[in-house]
């Protein structure tokens, strides 16, 4: 067998060794626990590379930036192997199960989630079934999906739970049949798998937006003083696990109108059954319909923690409250059923959420996301704010039946960028006028004009940006930070800076991370915000710019930036030639950047198309002269 895997070591018991205190993680123990066990030497066994993380995590530590971290691992080792697998600890397996088929769009490999109730180096153990059978089916099955396997069980990733503390049977999928079952073979249900995506390449959405959700148990005696206390402020959205089929005290008006004032100014209540088994009709009863009618939305047979985490996946993604309550009771990626009498409410999208959603970092092929943003791509269309979806291919170019995406989202993803140096007084006046005009996120405009854009621009909602180092970023650092000073001092809240592109060349990392350190921190002093560009045109490999990716996440920038729109690189043959914002670059900095720092992208972005694609790759802000061009084109499609 010639099939390679690739094996992500998060932690849990699987890899633990005893000790004085009790089993405990060890680095390097389950490496060479896994090198000394003949099975996984026999040629009918697949190769394998080991990742073991740092720190090694109890899963009880587990925290959706974790989600995050293992799908971007998964994502950059994707292309070089047959299959992955994770290793996990058990007791928030189902949840990381449960998030990443959300934030994984175009998978055509199987990723599957396993660990164990006993530690491989026991005499007996559960661990040895797992990994061996989990290997198994990563290379030989086609499953392009995220499952998790334990104890002879593959299940569908966002319908597991985890039914039992002790027994070696710990998982179940309650609502939705095993994709497969092992005994003396290894049977695969082919027609309980999702399609396999159209796209080459996996893409991984990452958040644009910090998002607060939460879960709430209803219980006999409840004091709706206390849930009160759970909805307010910062909450986005909260799963109500209620009584049978989604039912809750009806008689309690205390209750109801505690609900109905959360859901009133916003905040998304799913309502899921605490039962095991079955889904929620929030019709069946009254008790049900007093929820319905305070604004509780069904999360069907959604389980809790696939709830949570679907719920977390879209207000991280930049979605609205309104997005969010639509999409919530759309199948995304298998996680739910739709009653038969609610017709079919997933977008028509192929591949919804098989393939990357639309937002913000890592959106369905886009054939989902197009439409959202950075980290941030979201679903069908990539949600506003967030991304690291994929090129996908695809891409939509009209909202999908049943997609919201907001006019106002696509218009506050643009800096609208006047920096032309041929651009009079009046220009720059009209330029900033328009962007008033259609509610852009920012101008961008020369440093001198500062002032009169602020003037220009005062209540409006349009932050006023400008340049720092521009466009080549060859001045001395002390000459940057004073710009960077009189700007903000002008009233200016957003400074996009040119980094020493020689200097990053060069690899003289030590002052390319001073001058950014620097700016960065005379930037926030100010209170505004800092974008780091890159000048990728000027930078053909990739090395330098994983590396100045990694020096912003340490100096605390707020974006990185591809490029200036004038980095013109002269050939052999004396024209000049301008890439801009390539496809292969916004991944590239999505993926080294961690969720904090968002990537705008420059140059060649001028039609809704391209915005549209770029957000499902992960961009959050785009730099455009077309910004009228652009939102035309929007209403005209339909955008609202």
């Amino acid at each position: 067998m010639n099939k390679r895997l690739y094996i992500a070591y998060t932690g849990g018991t699987i890899g633990m060794r005893p000790t004085a205190d009790g089993y405990a993680p060890a680095p390097g123990f389950l490496a060479e626990q896994m090198a000394a066990m003949p099975e996984l030497r026999d040629p009918r066994m697949p190769a394998y590379d080991i990742h073991e993380y740092a720190p090694l995590l109890d899963s009880s530590n587990m925290t959706p930036r974790d989600w995050i971290r293992i799908g971007r691992d998964i994502v950059e080792h994707y292309a070089a192997y047959d299959g992955i697998i994770v290793l996990h600890g058990t007791d928030t397996m189902a949840y990381t199960a449960s998030a990443l088929p959300f934030f994984l769009q175009g998978l055509r490999k199987p990723v599957i989630l396993t660990g164990s109730q006993i530690p491989l180096c026991e005499i007996r153990n559960d661990a040895r079934a797992n990994l061996i059978t989990s290997m198994s089916i990563a290379a030989e099955y086609p499953v392009p999906e995220v499952c998790l396997y334990f104890g002879d069980k593959l299940l569908r990733g966002c319908r597991a739970v985890k039914v039992d503390a002790d027994g070696l049977d710990a998982f179940d999928s309650p609502n939705y049949p095993p994709l497969g079952t092992v005994g003396v073979k290894i049977e695969i249900d082919a027609s309980h798998l999702a399609p396999a995506s159209t796209s080459d390449e996996l893409v991984l959405v990452n958040p644009v937006v910090d998002a607060t959700v939460g879960a709430f148990r209803l219980f006999p005696g409840l004091s709706p003083e206390l849930l009160c206390n759970v909805l307010k402020p910062p909450l986005q959205g909260l799963v109500l696990e209620t009584y049978g089929v989604g039912n809750g005290p009806d008689r309690d008006q205390a209750f109801l109108a505690v609900i109905e004032e959360a859901t009133d100014r916003g905040v998304v209540i799913v309502d899921v059954t605490q039962c095991l088994r079955g889904s929620v009709h929030l019709g069946e009863y009254a008790t049900g319909a007093a929820l319905a009618r305070a604004g509780v939305i069904s999360g069907y047979d959604l389980t809790a923690e696939a709830a949570l985490c679907k719920l977390f996946y879209l207000f991280s993604a930049g979605y609205s409250p309104e997005e969010v309550r639509a999409r919530m009771v759309q199948d995304l990626c298998g996680e739910l059923t739709v009653p038969p009498n609610q017709g079919d409410r997933r977008p028509a999208v192929a591949g919804l959420l098989t393939e990357p959603p639309p937002g913000r970092v890592s959106s369905p092929a886009v054939a989902g996301l197009v439409s959202s943003p950075a980290v941030a791509g979201l679903l069908t269309e990539p949600p506003p704010g967030w991304v690291s979806s994929p090129a996908v291919a695809g891409l939509l170019t009209e909202p999908p039946p049943g997609m919201n995406i907001s006019l106002t989202a696509i218009a506050k993803m643009i800096d609208h960028s006047l920096l032309h140096p041929t651009m009079t007084d009046a220009e720059l006046r009209q330029g900033c006028e328009l962007a008033r005009r259609l509610d852009v996120a920012a101008v961008c405009i020369k440093p001198y004009a500062v002032a009169g854009a602020v003037e220009l621009l005062r209540g409006s909602g349009v932050a006023v940006g400008t340049v720092v180092g521009f466009p080549h970023g060859n001045s001395h650092i002390a000459i940057k930070l004073r710009e960077a000073e009189l700007a903000c001092q002008e009233g200016a809240t957003e400074l996009d800076m040119v980094v020493n592109i020689g200097r990053a060349l060069g690899g003289d990392w030590d002052y390319v991370s001073a001058e950014i350190k620097a700016l960065t921190t005379a930037a926030h002093k100010h209170g505004a915000i800092i974008k780091v560009i890159f000048e990728n045109d000027y930078l053909p490999e990739d090395d330098p710019k994983i590396r100045l990716c990694e020096i912003c996440a340490g100096a605390g920038a707020d974006f990185v930036k591809t490029s200036t729109g004038y980095g013109f690189v002269k050939g052999a043959d004396g024209t000049y030639a301008y890439l801009g914002a390539t496809d292969h670059d916004l991944r590239l900095m999505r993926a080294h950047c961690p969720p904090q720092i968002q990537v705008k992208a420059a140059g060649g972005v001028r039609t809704l198309d391209d915005v549209l694609r770029v957000r499902a790759l992960g961009v959050t802000r785009v730099g455009a002269t077309a910004t009228e061009a652009i939102l035309a084109e929007a209403r005209r499609r339909g955008f609202e």
